[in-house]
C-alpha cells in the first residue's frame, strides 16, 4: 500500500486486517519495482494525490514491468468526478475508489480486483501451457510435411522410352493428395494418382495408407481395375472415416504399344497427340474408393503410335478455384485457355506454363486446394 502519510491508511489497514488481509505499508519515495516485486503483491492501493505530485511514473512502470504488470492497482481519490476517475485509469489504475468510502463497497470491489487478477493469471498460465502445444504441434507438423514429401518418388523421369514431369504443392501443412510411377521394366512404366477428400492430419493419414498400399502391389497395377478394386475393399476395411478418394491407375507398355487404364471418379485425363491436333478424354471408368463395398469399375485399353503422346493428370486444385473476378474457373477454361493452345512447348515448358497459368488465375494468387499435376510424354 502507498500512501502520502502512514496514519492516514490508519483506518483502511486496519478494514484490511480485520478481513484477514496481510498488508504492508510502502513510503512512496522508498518504493521501487525490486521491492515490490519482493513483496509478492496480490494488490496495490495508492493515493491519486501521489500521482498528482508527480510519483505517477511508478505506475507506468509497475504497468510495464512483466512481474507485475497484471497486479490489481486501487487508487483512492478524494476527486469524484468523471475527470477524476479518467485520470487515475492514465496512471494506471485498474479502479478509483473517492473517498470518503463505504467499506462494505470497498471490500466487494476489492475481492473483485482480486478475483478478476487471479483469473487473469490462470489465463496467462494457460496460454503459455497453449503455446508451448502450437510450438510441438507445429513441429509435428513440419515432421510430417517433411514425411509425406519423402513418399514422393523423384519429380522428373527421362528415360528412351518416358520423360516425365510432376509436381504436389499442399494448401496446408499436410496434403490429401498423392502420386506416384513405377518403371516395371524400362519399356512398362505405371502411374498412379489420388486425391482423398478434405484437408489435414486425418487426409494425409489416408493418403499415407494408399501410398503404402501401392508401394505393396505396384506389380499389379498391369490390371489397373484389380489393383483400385482391391485399394477400394482396403479403405472400406478401414471403417468409418468419413473420406473418400479418387483416383486413377495406368500402365504403358511401349513394346505392345497399349494403355491400360482405370479411373475410380478421378478428374478426366487428357491424352494429347503431340504431332497433330487430336485429343482423347480419359474419364471416371468407376465411382470413388471407399464408398462402396460392391465396387463396379471398368478397364480401358487403347493402343497409340510411339514417341507422340503427352498424357496430362492432375488433381481438383488445378482447375477449381475462385477467380479474380469472384467467379469460379471451370476445367473448360483450362482446357482452352492453357492445355490445348501451349501444347507444343517442351515438356518442362509446358508443365511450368499449365502451373503458373493456373495460379495466377485464383483470386489470391495461391490455390486453395492441394494441386498435383503430372505430364508424360511416351
Amino acid at each position: 500500500m502507498l500512501e502520502q502519510k502512514a496514519q492516514d491508511s490508519a483506518d483502511l489497514v486496519q478494514l484490511l486486517t480485520e478481513n484477514q488481509y496481510e498488508v504492508d505499508i510502502l513510503a512512496p519515495g522508498d518504493a521501487s519495482l525490486e521491492e515490490l516485486r519482493d513483496m509478492q503483491l496480490d494488490c496495490l492501493f495508492a493515493d491519486l494525490s501521489l500521482v498528482e505530485s508527480g510519483d505517477g511514473g511508478l505506475l507506468q512502470e509497475i504497468r510495464n514491468d512483466a512481474e507485475l504488470e497484471s497486479v490489481p492497482v486501487i487508487l483512492l481519490s478524494a476527486d469524484s468526478s468523471a475527470e477524476g476517475q479518467i485520470s487515475a485509469l492514465h496512471a494506471g489504475a485498474n479502479i478509483c475508489i473517492a473517498r470518503p468510502y463505504n467499506n462494505e463497497e470497498l471490500l466487494a470491489r476489492l475481492e473483485e480486483q482480486l478475483r478478476l487478477w487471479k483469473l487473469r493469471l490462470e489465463l496467462r498460465e494457460q496460454l503459455e501451457i497453449n503455446q508451448a502445444l502450437l510450438r510441438r504441434l507445429q513441429d509435428d507438423l513440419a515432421l510430417g510435411q517433411q514425411v509425406q514429401k519423402s513418399f514422393l518418388p523423384p519429380s522428373h523421369l527421362r528415360t528412351s522410352n518416358f520423360s516425365q514431369d510432376a509436381r504436389l504443392i499442399p494448401s496446408g501443412d499436410l496434403s490429401g493428395d498423392y502420386y506416384d510411377y513405377r518403371l516395371i521394366t524400362p519399356e512398362r512404366l505405371v502411374i498412379f494418382l489420388a486425391d482423398v477428400s478434405g484437408h489435414g492430419v486425418a487426409s494425409a493419414l489416408l493418403a499415407g495408407r494408399i501410398k503404402a498400399f501401392f508401394d505393396e502391389n505396384f506389380r499389379r497395377t498391369h490390371r489397373p481395375r484389380l489393383f483400385l478394386e482391391q485399394l477400394n475393399q482396403v479403405l472400406i476395411d478401414l471403417g468409418e472415416h468419413y473420406h473418400i478418394a479418387t483416383a486413377v491407375c495406368l500402365h504403358i507398355d511401349v513394346v505392345e504399344t497399349t494403355m491400360v487404364y482405370a479411373n475410380a471418379g478421378h478428374r478426366t485425363l487428357y491424352w494429347l497427340d503431340t504431332e497433330s491436333d487430336k485429343y482423347t478424354l480419359l474419364p471416371a471408368t468407376g465411382p470413388a474408393l471407399g464408398m462402396f463395398d460392391e465396387f463396379d469399375i471398368t478397364e480401358v485399353t487403347h493402343g497409340f503410335l510411339p514417341g507422340r503422346n503427352r498424357l496430362v493428370s492432375y488433381t481438383d486444385g488445378l482447375v477449381e478455384f475462385k477467380t479474380r473476378s469472384d467467379g469460379w474457373t471451370t476445367e473448360d477454361d483450362f482446357r482452352k485457355e492453357l492445355l490445348l493452345p501451349k501444347r507444343s512447348m517442351p515438356l518442362t515448358e509446358y508443365f511450368e506454363e499449365l502451373l503458373e497459368g493456373s495460379r495466377q488465375r485464383t483470386r489470391s494468387g495461391e490455390w486453395d486446394d492441394d494441386v498435383s499435376l503430372l505430364i508424360t510424354d511416351f
